[in-house]
Order: structure tokens, then C-alpha cells, then sequence
């Protein structure tokens, strides 16, 4: 065997095994601009009780969601959360086949609304 031989076949090997595990992320960066505690920050579609957060008053958090179990359509978000004076439920956003569109999306909470603003990545 020649070093050429095993090394196209140990870049093959490695290659396949690196593939397999390509997890899908949803990155959120969380900015509470209020004076409260928001609390049971929530943002579907997620697969697990334990994205639930708190975001503490003037705080910025990032927020990952893993998205590879999610089934692989077109759909949006949905964040919730609670503060000390209400509940909120906002839809947004876009999904394409399970995968998310933006790069990163920034939510910024003030007192009497949610800015929810998209980056992309020229992906072209």
C-alpha cells in the first residue's frame, strides 16, 4: 500500500465521521431592557423543557436552540415569556425545511415591546 492509498482513505474515513454529526443550531441573542425578570423565556421550536430561562433586568443572553430533530418543514417561531405585569406570546420568524433562515436573530425586550431583529448571512 502506498502513503497516498492510506491517506485517501483516512481523509475518506475522517470526513464520513465528521458528517454524521452536523447538528442543526437556531443562535438568539436576549436583551431585557426592562426593570422586571422576565421569566419562562421560551422560544419553540424546541425539543426540550430545559429552554426555559430567566432573563435577568438589563441582561443579554445567548439563546441556542438545537433544531435537528425538528421535522423538516417550512414553519416560524413562537417566543413566550412572563414578566411581574404580563404574559406574552409573539410568532415570528421563518424556517425552511427545518433549518433556520437568519444567522443570528436579536430580541430586545423593552418595557411596552419586542423588537425581534434578523441577521443573514450572505450565504450566495
Amino acid at each position: 500500500m502506498t502513503k497516498t492509498y492510506i491517506f485517501s482513505i483516512a481523509l475518506f474515513s475522517l470526513t464520513i465521521l465528521l458528517s454524521c454529526k452536523n447538528d442543526t443550531i437556531a443562535k438568539f441573542e436576549i436583551v431585557n431592557t426592562t426593570k422586571e425578570r422576565i421569566d419562562s423565556f421560551h422560544i419553540l421550536p424546541a425539543n426540550s423543557k430545559d429552554n426555559f430561562i430567566q432573563v435577568e433586568p438589563n441582561e443579554k443572553i445567548s439563546y441556542d436552540i438545537n433544531m435537528t430533530d425538528v421535522p423538516k418543514v417550512d414553519g416560524n417561531y413562537q417566543l413566550s415569556f412572563k414578566s411581574k405585569t404580563k404574559a406574552v406570546f409573539i410568532p415570528f420568524g421563518y424556517y425552511s425545511n427545518g433549518y433556520p433562515m437568519e444567522s443570528i436573530t436579536r430580541i430586545i425586550i423593552h418595557p411596552d415591546t419586542v423588537l425581534i431583529k434578523p441577521e443573514y448571512k450572505d450565504n450566495y
